[in-house]
C-alpha cells in the first residue's frame, strides 16, 4: 500500500514541474529542488531523470536547459545559464559553476556578478564530483574523469582528467 501512494506522490509531484517549469513526458525527479527568477526558465526534456538533493537555479534571460534521455545524479548543482545536451550522463555531486564576478576594490573583492554559459553536448559523461566553470563548453561525447575541474573548452569525443582538466586522449 505504502509503494502506491509513493509511487502516487511521485506521478503528482512529475505533475507539478511539467505545469510550473516547461518538462517534457516520462521525466522523475526524487527530491529535486528548482527555483528560478519571476522570468527565469528551466526547461526539461523527455525521459530525463534527477535525483535527490540537485538544486536547479534559473535567472532571467538566464535559462537552464536539459536535454532529452538525460541522468543527473544526486547532490549536484546549476546554476542559471547552462545547457545540458540529450544523452548526457552526470556524476554524483558535480557543479556547475555559472556565476562569476568581477575583480572589486580592496573594500569588497568579490563586485558584479556576471553569469556566463556552461555547454555541455550530446552524449557527454561527467564523472562525480566535476566543476564546470563559466564559459566553457564540453564538445559531443566527450568524458570528464572524477574529480576534475574545467575552465576551459573541451574538444569533442576526448577524455579530459586533472585540475585544471587536460586532454588525456581522444575518444573513437
Amino acid at each position: 500500500m505504502f509503494k502506491k501512494i509513493e509511487l502516487g506522490i511521485k506521478w503528482l509531484r512529475s505533475k507539478f514541474y511539467s505545469l510550473k517549469y516547461q518538462v517534457r513526458s516520462k521525466c522523475q525527479f526524487e527530491n529535486v529542488r528548482l527555483w528560478h527568477s519571476p522570468k527565469g526558465t528551466i526547461r526539461i526534456g523527455n525521459q530525463v531523470n534527477i535525483l535527490r538533493r540537485t538544486e536547479l537555479r534559473a535567472l532571467k534571460e538566464q535559462p537552464i536547459i536539459i536535454g532529452n534521455n538525460t541522468f543527473i545524479n544526486f547532490d549536484c548543482i546549476i546554476r542559471p545559464n547552462v545547457t545540458i545536451g540529450s544523452n548526457v550522463s552526470v556524476g554524483p555531486g558535480v557543479h556547475f559553476i555559472s556565476d562569476n564576478h568581477k575583480m572589486g576594490p580592496s573594500e569588497r573583492r568579490a563586485g558584479d556578478a556576471s553569469f556566463d554559459a556552461i555547454q555541455v553536448e550530446d552524449g557527454c559523461w561527467i564523472g562525480a564530483n566535476v566543476t564546470i566553470i563559466s564559459n566553457v563548453k564540453i564538445g559531443k561525447g566527450s568524458v570528464i574523469a572524477a574529480g576534475a575541474v574545467v575552465t576551459r573548452d573541451c574538444e569533442p569525443n576526448s577524455l579530459y582528467a586533472g585540475v585544471p582538466a587536460k586532454l588525456v586522449k581522444k575518444l573513437n
